[in-house]
């Protein structure tokens, strides 16, 4: 399911030293902490709609994972790492809120769990079944 798990690795393969592709996690946290806060701040606003925001970050997810077996250098990996972070963070913080819009008042907790619990599993079996 995250293909960023896998980056060491990659760099690795690429000849990346492995102090350089540890940072790569430092840049991918950031870019996501910094996404969460912006787009919890435009959800605020109402000028935007969720869905559109959470359908730009999939898009943006997927062409970043599209475009990384091109990827030949760390300077390549990280603007790839940060635009995934940085979509990374809009899916999760709106993953919920479209959850919990989604259903009335009374089935939210068993909404929310159901999300979470199904999250849970893909994140247990993906990796695994994503080899290495």
């Amino acid at each position: 399911m995250k293909t960023v798990y896998q980056q060491p690795g990659y760099a690795k393969d690429l000849g990346i030293p492995a102090s350089e592709a540890a940072d790569l996690f430092i840049y991918l946290g950031i870019a996501s902490v910094i996404s969460l806060l912006l787009s919890g701040a435009i959800i605020s606003t109402r000028w935007m709609d969720e869905i559109y925001l959470y359908q730009a970050s999939l898009i943006g997810n997927g062409l970043a994972t599209v475009l990384l077996p091109h990827i030949r250098s760390y300077s390549g990996l990280v603007p790839y790492i940060i635009a995934y972070g940085a979509c990374d963070g809009v899916f999760i913080l709106l993953m919920s809120v479209l959850v919990l819009k989604s259903v009335d008042g009374e089935s939210r907790a068993f909404a929310l769990g159901m999300q979470q619990c199904f999250t849970a599993v893909a994140l247990l079996v993906g990796l695994p079944f994503a080899g290495r």
